[in-house]
């Protein structure tokens, strides 16, 4: 039959104590070392054979032992410098960690079963781009593919070894194809999504820097407003600010 009990582990090298519950049919014989972040590391920096454990109590009912546990590892057993106790005793929990309300913390264990379940996805649909049918045929030819490798001529093999290298130098200086270029954007654009880059901006295009400094200037003329969906920096003169709200909407939350 199971017991419960309680045990302090005690450095022997400090005197740091932790104090624990733990359910076992033989408490006097259970190795259990404590699962507390402190305790595990002390164990590991110091040693194991430098850690004595001494049981407490021990009791038929975890109810038992949880009010005991609650009873001494309190508010302020937790906050003295000579114990590795992080959380209040008592039922057990995460609440040292998880500073959440309860009723904004996420059931990780109920999570996963709706994921597994197929209830919730996460993630991209694959099945919009690749079929079962396709993946076969991706397969075959990798298959494929590498058998032909196989039965080409040791010097054919060096000559494809050393054409993969050569493609996997990153290219640097005049022979990078953006050498020289600079990045731009059309001078009215309300944001930097549309830059492209050029060697020689064309007309109404400026770089990303320019179009960076024209809206510091005079900012105090500029505010942001936002029609529901979209942001736009206009000026307090513009007119087309008076069907438009006041400030900026976070995109983000609106992905």
């Amino acid at each position: 039959m199971k017991k419960f009990y309680l045990y302090k582990i005690i450095n022997l090298l400090n005197n740091k104590i932790y104090i624990g519950k733990r359910g076992h049919k033989n408490p006097h014989q259970d190795k259990y070392m404590g699962s507390g972040v402190l305790i595990k590391q002390a164990i590991k920096k110091y040693g194991l054979n430098n850690f004595k454990k001494e049981i407490l109590h021990v009791a038929d009912s975890e109810q038992e032992i949880n009010e005991l546990e609650k009873q001494i590892v309190n508010e302020e057993f937790v906050s003295r410098k000579d114990t590795y106790n992080l959380r209040y005793g008592g039922e057990g929990g995460f609440d040292h960690i998880n500073k959440l309300p309860k009723e904004e913390r996420v059931n990780f264990i109920e999570y996963k079963r709706k994921l597994k379940n197929g209830e919730i996805k996460v993630g991209g649909d694959k099945s919009r781009f690749f079929t079962e049918e396709s993946y076969r045929k991706i397969r075959e030819g990798s298959k494929k593919g590498l058998q032909v490798f196989k039965n080409k001529s040791e010097e054919e093999k060096k000559r494809i070894y050393e054409k993969r290298r050569k493609n996997s130098i990153p290219l640097v200086g005049e022979k990078n194809p953006q050498y020289g270029k600079k990045w731009c954007v059309k001078k009215d654009d309300k944001d930097l999504l549309g830059r492209k880059p050029f060697l020689i901006p064309p007309d109404g295009w400026i770089t990303t820097s320019e179009w960076k400094n024209n809206r510091k200037k005079g900012t105090t003329s500029y505010s942001w407003y936002n029609n529901g969906n979209e942001n736009f920096f206009l000026k307090k003169d513009n007119k087309e600010r008076l069907n438009l709200k006041k400030g900026r909407i976070n995109m983000k939350t609106k992905l």
